[in-house]
């Protein structure tokens, strides 16, 4: 049974074996037992938890960014309705007017996200 290698590198780069090159480690493709598996699992972890990390952090400091009143609600103009509200926003910076099924809602939504939400 032939198996397929793949090293990476000191710099992070992935390749086949080559004479005389020097190697961090070898890591063996073919099953997910053994170092190669774990190292695989790990990486694909570390990838998720980053990407989930990027999106919180992204969506954190658009929230943040918004104008809010004494008690914490952010000051934006609903497209829907033209109208000024105060609002609390949930942790994916959703407004509780929210409806998914209108055009203008879709896009003040996409615009809290964006930061550029007409504020008042």
């Amino acid at each position: 049974m032939a198996r397929h290698v793949t090293v990476v590198h000191v710099n992070g780069l992935v390749s086949t074996p080559r004479r005389n090159a020097r190697h961090l480690a070898v890591v063996t493709v073919s099953d997910d037992s053994g170092i190669g598996g774990y190292l695989r699992r790990a990486i694909r972890s570390a990838g998720r938890q980053h990407e989930e990390s990027r999106e919180q952090f992204t969506a954190g400091r658009t929230v943040n960014r918004l104008p809010a009143d004494e008690h914490g609600r952010a000051k934006i103009v609903c497209r829907r309705h033209a109208d000024k509200r105060a609002v609390m926003l949930s942790e994916e910076g959703v407004p509780p007017c929210f409806d998914g099924e209108n055009r203008d809602c879709q896009g003040c939504l996409e615009d809290i996200r964006e930061g550029v939400i007409e504020t008042w």
